[in-house]
């Protein structure tokens, strides 16, 4: 599964963390905004995609999803606005 392959608008979940909408990708980082409007930067080179499924959904066929791990460490480092 390649992560060059994602495109603006799919959907990334990782683990701990709420769902994401891939804004931006380039050859080494993918921008991620995450639920509640937290954006953030991920270089490649930490991103593991486990899975990816395609959303089927009216208006949405062209959509997929990433079940994706990232480290502890970088997960830690995100910051999720919760109001």
């Amino acid at each position: 599964i390649e992560l060059e392959t994602m495109e603006f608008k799919d959907i990334v979940k990782i683990e701990g963390l709420p769902s994401a909408r891939v804004e931006w990708t380039t050859h080494k980082a993918i921008c991620l905004q995450f639920e509640g409007g937290t954006t953030e930067w991920l270089p490649l080179s930490q991103v593991e995609v486990v899975s990816e499924k395609p959303i089927v959904e009216e208006g949405k066929n062209d959509q997929v999803m990433y079940i994706c791990n990232i480290p502890k460490w970088l997960k830690d480092k995100i910051y999720i606005f919760e109001g």
